[in-house]
């Protein structure tokens, strides 16, 4: 077991008890001294003033387990690079479906810098899982369209600085549309219709140049989506769907 510096010049009752416990852990007396060394810290009325009274609120409650060092917050403790990699994809995908929970998601990691520890950084990351999947596997459905219409195809254009990629689909009932946004390979449905609006109205402004521009960028046809040959990819459209 990784021993921990630990510094028991605090309050008389919560050091002795600090002590007891992480240098007696898996001593059956130990553990009985440790008990009654806490229901007399708990007697003497150790109050919100001692910075270990979140300790002793949590050994309290878990006053069966065989390992209280386990239980105590390892400061310390940092994410991998891979383990941020991973928070931050998945956040990014919560982010194109859902804008207002994504930053929620952001907002939470970020505060969380410097408080993790292995299980609650295990946890945050199983709770961001399941998130994904759930509005991976929500049914998409076709939101109100916008005062102005697009075509149905790929297009490429600025958003908040940014150049991103979408694609516009015209549902078969008249004045619904669906808008999706590219991340990477994967697709996701963008839901805010204050977002649809937006967007739809940028490609408007110029519908031929933004999917033109969507060719051009990633080497597939604006139109279908097919992958361009260098003599079309300046196009920006393949020989097929150039004439429609």
């Amino acid at each position: 077991m990784t021993t921990i510096a630990r510094n028991y010049r605090k309050h008389p009752h919560t050091a002795t008890f600090l002590q007891t416990f992480h240098s007696g852990v898996g001593s059956v007396a130990a553990r009985d001294n440790a008990k009654r060394v806490l229901a007399e810290a708990l007697a003497a009325g150790v109050d919100g003033r001692d910075d270990n009274r979140a300790e002793i609120d949590l050994a309290a409650r878990q006053a069966g387990e065989e390992d209280l060092l386990n239980l105590v917050p390892l400061t310390d403790y940092r994410p991998t690079q891979a383990q941020v990699a991973y928070m931050y994809d998945m956040i990014r995908e919560i982010e194109a479906a859902d804008a207002a929970l994504g930053q929620q998601a952001k907002d939470y990691t970020v505060k969380m810098i410097g408080h993790w520890t292995p299980e609650n950084l295990r946890r945050w990351i199983g709770n961001l899982a399941a998130k994904r999947a759930e509005l991976r596997k929500a049914p998409k459905f076709a939101p109100p369209a916008p005062a102005v219409q697009v075509a149905d195809g790929r297009y490429a254009v600025e958003e908040d600085g940014a150049l991103k990629f979408f694609k516009v689909k015209n549902g078969n009932r008249a004045g619904f549309v669906f808008l999706d946004v590219q991340a990477s390979d994967d697709w996701h449905s963008v839901r805010n219709l204050t977002r649809i609006r937006s967007i739809i109205a940028s490609i408007a402004q110029d519908p031929k140049a933004a999917m033109i521009r969507y060719g051009v960028e990633l080497g597939e046809c604006g139109r279908c989506g097919r992958t361009l040959t260098s003599e079309y990819r300046k196009l920006g459209i393949g020989p097929v769907c150039i004439d429609k």
